[in-house]
C-alpha cells in the first residue's frame, strides 16, 4: 500500500472534511502510481484517510474515506446503493435524476445520471477512468438495465492527462431519448446534448419558476431545449417567447414545445439573446414573467471581474423587460460567482433600472446535485425568483 504524506499543519483542510489533496501539500510520496488507492498521513504518520491518486500534476489525489478501508468493488457498490436510496427519499418520482454526484457523494470524479432505463457515467480522474467499466456493472445491477452511455468528452479530462471519449459502455440503443420530468415530456438526446443530455440540475427550479406562470407573458432567453419555458407553458402561461442564439437548440424547442401541446402559444427566434434583451428593452417590450439561464460567464477567478459586468447588463436587460409586478427568474452556475455576490450583482442592477426586486426564492441545484459542506465547490447553482415592484 503506497502513502502520501503531508507537511505539518497541511491536514488541517483535510481533517475538516475537504477531498482535495495539492502537490504543493505533501512532503513524501511513496508507491502511488495514478489510479492507485494510497494511505494518507499526516507529518507524524497519523492515519488521515483512502485516498485514489490524480493523473493531475496539481490536484495530487482525492480523499475516498476517512476510515481504514478496502477501496475495493464491495466498497463502491455500498456506495452506489447509498446514492440510490437518498435520491429515492428526495426524488421518489423523478425517472430522470442524477444518482452520483462525484465529491459531492464522497466519489470523487464519477458522476451518473439517469434518464427513464438510461445512464450516462462521466468519469473525470484517472483512477475513475481505470474502474469505469465495473462501476457501470454495478450501477447496470442496482437499476436494473443494460443500457449505459459514456460521455467523457469534457475538457476537464485533459487535467488528468485522459482523452476525451464517448460511446455505448452497455448495449446500443437510440442515444435520443424522450424523458418526463415535472409533467412535461422532453425528446433529449444523451450523445450530443449539453452535460449527460439534459440540464438535470435545474429540475426543481423549472417547478418553481413554471407554479408562478399561470396567465402570465413568459420570455425564456437562452431557452436551450426549452425546459423552462415548455414547463411555464403546461402550467398554463399565456404564451412564451424562446430565445437563443443555436439553430438546433430552438429545434428542439420547437419540437418539445409541439409534444407538450403548447406550440400554438409559443413564438421560436434563433438570436443572440444577450443583444435581443437590449434590443426589446429599448423597443419597448415588457413580459410578466422573463427567464434568464445563460451559460457561465467564467470558469475561472481570473476571470470574476468580466462575468460580474456580464452579470449585471443581462440582469439590467431582464428588469427592464419585466413588467411591474412580473418576475424575474434568474441563474448563474459561474462557481465563482457565489450566491451573496450575485444578489449584489441583481441588486445593482435594480438600483440602475429604477426598480424595487422583492426575493420571491433563492434555490441552488437539485437536490439530487449533493453538496458536501465541507467543499463549497459542490455548490454552484444560484437561482433566484423575484418579483420587481
Amino acid at each position: 500500500m503506497g502513502t502520501i504524506k503531508l507537511y505539518k499543519g497541511k491536514d488541517r483542510r483535510i481533517r475538516a472534511g475537504h477531498l482535495w489533496i495539492f502537490e504543493g501539500e505533501i512532503d513524501e510520496v511513496r508507491e502511488a502510481a495514478p489510479g492507485d488507492i494510497v494511505d494518507v498521513v499526516n507529518h507524524q504518520g497519523s492515519f488521515l484517510g483512502k485516498a485514489m491518486v490524480s493523473g493531475s500534476e496539481t490536484l495530487k489525489a482525492r480523499i475516498m474515506a476517512r476510515k481504514d478501508v478496502p477501496i475495493d468493488e464491495a466498497f463502491f457498490a455500498r456506495a452506489l446503493e447509498g446514492c440510490l436510496e437518498y435520491r429515492r427519499r428526495v426524488a421518489p418520482d423523478a425517472t430522470c435524476y442524477r444518482l452520483v454526484n462525484s465529491e459531492g457523494d464522497l466519489l470523487p470524479g464519477l458522476t451518473v445520471d439517469v434518464y427513464e432505463d438510461v445512464f450516462v457515467l462521466q468519469a473525470t480522474t484517472y483512477g475513475m477512468d481505470i474502474r469505469k467499466r465495473m462501476l457501470a456493472e454495478l450501477v447496470a445491477k442496482l437499476l436494473g438495465t443494460g443500457k449505459a452511455y459514456e460521455r467523457d468528452d469534457m475538457p476537464v479530462r485533459r487535467y488528468e492527462k485522459l482523452e476525451p471519449v464517448k460511446g455505448f459502455l452497455m448495449g446500443e440503443f437510440d442515444t435520443r431519448i424522450r424523458i418526463r420530468e415535472n409533467g412535461a415530456v422532453m425528446d433529449i438526446d444523451v450523445s450530443e446534448g449539453q452535460k449527460t443530455g439534459y440540464y438535470l440540475d435545474q429540475r426543481e427550479n423549472r417547478s418553481a419558476a413554471a407554479g408562478l406562470s399561470a396567465g402570465l407573458h413568459v420570455l425564456d432567453a437562452f431557452c436551450y431545449n426549452g425546459s423552462f419555458g415548455v414547463q411555464a407553458g403546461i402550467k398554463g402561461a399565456a404564451s412564451v417567447h424562446f430565445m437563443d442564439l443555436s439553430e438546433p437548440a430552438i429545434e428542439k424547442a420547437r419540437e418539445n414545445a409541439r409534444l407538450n401541446g403548447i406550440e400554438g402559444i409559443s413564438r421560436f427566434e434563433t438570436v443572440n439573446a444577450f443583444d435581443e434583451l437590449n434590443k426589446l428593452a429599448k423597443e419597448g417590450a415588457r413580459y410578466d414573467m422573463v427567464m434568464l439561464d445563460p451559460p457561465p460567464f467564467t470558469r475561472n477567478k481570473e476571470a470574476v471581474e468580466g462575468a460580474i459586468r456580464g452579470y449585471k447588463e443581462i440582469n439590467l436587460r431582464g428588469i427592464k423587460l419585466t413588467r411591474p409586478g412580473g418576475y424575474l427568474v434568474t441563474s448563474s452556475c459561474s462557481q465563482h460567482i457565489g450566491m451573496e455576490l450575485f444578489k449584489e450583482i441583481i441588486l445593482t442592477a435594480a438600483a440602475d433600472a429604477g426598480k424595487y426586486l422583492q426575493l420571491v426564492e433563492a434555490r441552488s441545484q437539485a437536490k439530487d446535485h449533493t453538496r458536501l459542506l465541507s467543499m463549497p465547490e459542490t455548490e454552484y447553482l444560484k437561482f433566484l425568483i423575484f418579483r420587481v415592484a
